[in-house]
């Protein structure tokens, strides 16, 4: 923050700058009082934060559930691209293209027979579970296999999509893992 308003201070000023020697000193003033206005400034405010009996604000399930989703993107993101530019294709053409492409349209476009798809889509799978398991901590993995079981049942029903590029997440039961 101080930073950007000693520049924006440094670039409406520059015209006036008469000696280029004396920039440093000049820059480390302009600081020097951005801090001090910023310091008088919270002077002023009253936080009522200290108060007792003010209610702690919550964070409403609907936040929670859009950071799970969001970290969830994230992750199949980031292993997505991971892959090799074929299977990273062949992936975003079974999976997140609405409506779904015919296996012969995948094969043209992929320069596959095919009869090679089905295979070629279960290595591709594999690899993006391997992507997918190298990610992120203790708490990452339990979401990766969420994610993962979505995929695989989307992957083994070739109607079933993931999702659109703004992929969406179902609710899974975890109870059984």
């Amino acid at each position: 923050m101080y930073f950007s308003r000693t520049c924006m201070e440094l670039l409406a000023r520059l015209p006036e700058l008469r000696e280029p020697r004396a920039l440093p000193k000049w820059l480390m003033q302009v600081a020097h009082h951005q801090c001090y206005r910023s310091k008088q400034q919270q002077k002023r405010t009253v936080s009522r934060d200290a108060e007792p009996g003010l209610p702690v604000p919550e964070t409403p399930a609907i936040a929670e559930s859009l950071i799970q989703q969001t970290q969830e993107e994230q992750i199949l993101r980031e292993a997505t691209a991971a892959l090799t530019p074929q299977c990273r294709r062949l992936v975003e053409l079974l999976f997140f293209e609405t409506p779904a492409r015919p296996y012969a349209e995948v094969a043209r476009e992929l320069g596959l027979s095919v009869g090679s798809i089905g295979f070629t889509r279960q290595k591709c799978i594999e690899r993006l579970r391997r992507h997918l398991d190298q990610l992120g901590s203790a708490d990452a993995r339990r979401r990766q296999r969420n994610l993962q079981g979505r995929i695989i049942l989307a992957a083994g029903r070739p109607g079933r999509r993931c999702g659109s590029p703004a992929i969406s997440f179902a609710p899974q039961n975890t109870s059984a893992q």
